[in-house]
């Protein structure tokens, strides 16, 4: 579905370097659905994701193949992300700066943290890279775009509740932010608590012997968003 000629660039790419393999489509799927699509055909030990808002550095591949290789016993490895704003083009922090580094699927699924301490929190996908026989329990589900990875990591959890994660403290990767991605207006935040009600709602049903602690997940989330002052005014009514 993209309009800005990367289908060009990207068969361009392909035509030198027999591996690469192009899935296209007349109409634009969503990342949920695409997503669901390239892990039914990929075919390799291991999966990188890179995402439109990611960039990789140099040798950011290499070193998570070789942790991995090094350790059997675990499945996913992340990296510590700067994290910039596309607007002015600086560098606002990096990943590991503000959260804990994740070490096992929990960490991030359920981060309700009625203290206020530093929380457990996975870098962005762009950081992902893991063993493809843990991965593909992972499936998103196209009723959700802004919050699939939930589903997603469920998915892992359920399938190896003793998964392994680890995150390289190196920074191998960039994450942007914009203006459009942080926006409030009172429309975007209808839209987004909406999916979050959703994404919650399909993933109790999805693995109801985790339905307490994501209910939990989500009472926590709205309890943050009126403590934050999120809610736009008029939007809730106190009874």
């Amino acid at each position: 579905g993209s309009t800005d000629g990367s289908m060009e660039i990207i068969n361009k790419y392909a035509a030198g370097h027999g591996r690469i393999k192009v899935l296209s489509a007349l109409t634009n799927r969503g990342i949920s659905e695409n997503i669901n699509i390239a892990f039914d055909h990929c075919q390799g030990e291991y999966i990188c994701l890179i995402a439109g808002d990611d960039s990789m550095y140099p040798q950011k591949i290499e070193k998570q193949v070789a942790f991995l290789e090094k350790n059997k016993d675990f499945d996913l490895c992340f990296h510590n992300v700067d994290v910039y704003d596309n607007d002015t083009g600086t560098v606002l922090y990096r990943w590991l700066d503000k959260y804990e580094p994740t070490r096992f699927p929990q960490d991030a699924l359920f981060r309700a943290n009625w203290f206020f301490r530093k929380n457990n929190r996975k870098t962005p996908s762009g950081s992902w890279f893991g063993r493809a026989s843990y991965m593909k329990h992972g499936r998103n589900d196209k009723r959700t775009t802004r919050y699939h990875e939930f589903i997603f990591t469920m998915g892992m959890y359920a399938a190896k509740p003793s998964g392994k994660w680890h995150t390289l403290t190196e920074t191998l990767g960039r994450y942007r932010i914009h203006s459009r991605s942080l926006s409030n207006t009172r429309v975007d935040w209808y839209t987004h608590a909406e999916e979050i009600a959703t994404t919650y709602g399909l993933a109790a049903v999805k693995f109801p012997q985790y339905g307490r602690r994501i209910h939990g997940e989500a009472a926590y989330w709205w309890f943050t968003q009126l403590l934050y002052n999120q809610v736009p005014r008029g939007s809730y009514k106190l009874y």
